[in-house]
């Protein structure tokens, strides 16, 4: 898990915590062996996805396919880092969709109910 980027250096490193979120962890890495695409109609809506120039997981081709599933403008974000981006690109990943929504990354800062419809 380490080597692959799938879980941050402070979680692996607390047995306690590691332990708890353990139980997830499989869980996510059976719903990610058995899960099939079935295509569908495509959706009318803008996507953008992110993917780390250093992942070991999920190649930039591999992000770039949600292009397929939207008739709406795409955009892939290609950010410095692994798998784990929500954990170490953050500042990047809310640039990137406070731009898509129309708001300054600070605005989305300071109110974060503006940004995220609450």
């Amino acid at each position: 898990m380490r080597d692959l980027g799938l879980a941050p250096a402070w979680l692996l490193d607390n047995e306690s915590y590691l332990g708890e979120m353990l139980p997830i962890l499989r869980a996510d890495f059976e719903m990610a062996e058995t899960y099939t695409f079935s295509p569908g109609p495509s959706m009318d809506l803008p996507i953008t996805a992110f993917a780390g120039s250093a992942d070991k997981i999920t190649s930039a081709e591999e992000a770039a396919a949600w292009r397929d599933i939207t008739t709406g403008a795409f955009r892939l974000s290609l950010l410095a880092g692994g798998h784990d981006l929500t954990h170490t690109n953050v500042p990047a990943i809310v640039a990137g969709i406070s731009g898509d929504l129309g708001l300054s990354r600070v605005d989305s800062l300071k109110n974060p109910t503006a940004t995220f419809g609450r």
